[in-house]
């Protein structure tokens, strides 16, 4: 039998602290499921492309609710889930630091074009036997 959960994955939660900074927490998950599809349109002779990503990660302990994990003194803690989060197919050790020439999100999103997505939407669905958290991105 196949296993289609052998995938890792890396989750850039994203942080925006009192005075506007946004701050990004990684963390990479292993075990876990993604698929990736291309969707072409064609509109008046112009053709759209774009990307959609279906993740599905296995139920953990580490992770916490947007809101819990919104109040967490210590954010690296446990990881969440959210719309405008980043997952990216593998294990990537880039440390996001907006303060940090090379180390800001425009530098990581220019080193890595392919395999990452935005979260889009997230179900829990850790009451299926197959305890996971399924996310959409594009």
């Amino acid at each position: 039998m196949l296993n289609y959960w052998n995938k890792t994955v890396t989750i850039y939660n994203k942080y925006e602290d009192g005075d506007g900074l946004l701050h990004y927490y990684r963390r990479v998950l292993y075990n876990c499921f993604w698929k990736e599809t291309n969707n072409k349109v064609t509109v008046s002779n112009v053709t759209l492309q774009s990307n959609n990503y279906i993740i599905r990660i296995p139920q953990s302990s580490d992770y916490i609710s947007p809101i819990q994990w919104q109040k967490l003194t210590n954010k690296a803690d446990k990881f969440t889930l959210q719309t405008g989060d980043i997952v990216i197919k593998g294990d990537v050790s880039f440390e996001v630091n907006e303060l940090e020439d090379g180390h800001r999100l425009n530098d990581f999103l220019a080193q890595y074009k392919q395999g990452i997505a935005t979260i889009v939407s997230i179900n829990d669905n850790t009451d299926l036997p197959n305890a996971h958290y399924f996310v959409k991105g594009e």
